[in-house]
């Protein structure tokens, strides 16, 4: 997701601007070779070709800091679904079968969880797919008979969680025999940079066809 960045937007426009007077006063100097006869316009001096170019090159190279700067900075968040075991419990030697979903931080910045939102709709339909928050979803996941902490685990991502760069968390899990009670369970994560860049993620907890 793209956020006005003033700033940015200024540099861009005075880059612009004397790569501009640069192709202007090289024109200037050389209008004999061009063929072209000085009129008013081009005989109007603002700056000589090599002032307007140094400074060109210096704003462009500028620029260029500046986008490896905040590519320094800047997270990227991206998730993957598997199949996987997990112990029934700390004391339990016995394993289920479960899918589970893991998000990773793939840039090089840390993302800061703004907000997260679910759209559910289960099998047989016992709700609609309209945004809910945490404690809706698990309400209407009970109306499917599904128990948190027991059937499924739900990472409760509150805002102003944060995930470091190359690290990876799991967000959600369920006994592979409960799959098929959930026909869609998406999560909406809406995350931001250190400069306070935004970023938006949707994440397919039950693919098609699983």
């Amino acid at each position: 997701m793209w956020s006005f960045d003033p700033l940015l937007t200024f540099l861009v426009v005075l880059t612009v601007v004397l790569f501009i007077l640069t192709l202007y006063s090289i024109l200037q100097e050389n209008l004999a070779l061009f063929n072209i006869k000085p009129t008013r316009f081009l005989s109007f001096k603002m700056l000589d070709t090599e002032s307007s170019a140094s400074l060109f090159v210096t704003l462009l190279g500028a620029l260029v800091v500046r986008h490896q700067f905040v590519l320094g900075l800047r997270p990227r968040i991206g998730y993957k679904t598997m199949y996987a075991t997990k112990e029934l419990g700390p004391d339990s030697k016995e394993f289920c079968a479960t899918w589970q979903v893991r998000i990773r931080n793939a840039g090089q910045g840390t993302a800061i969880i703004n907000r997260s939102a679910f759209e559910l709709e289960t099998s047989p339909p016992k709700s609609n797919s309209s945004l809910h928050v945490l404690r809706e979803v698990v309400k209407e996941l009970a109306k499917s008979g599904l128990v948190r902490h027991k059937d499924y685990w739900l990472e409760n991502i509150t805002d102003g969680f944060t995930l470091p760069p190359k690290e990876e968390c799991i967000v959600f899990e369920i006994k592979s025999e409960h799959v098929s009670k959930i026909k869609r369970l998406n999560m909406l994560l809406y995350f931001q940079g250190l400069l306070g860049d935004k970023y938006y993620r949707k994440i397919l907890f039950i693919p098609p066809g699983i």
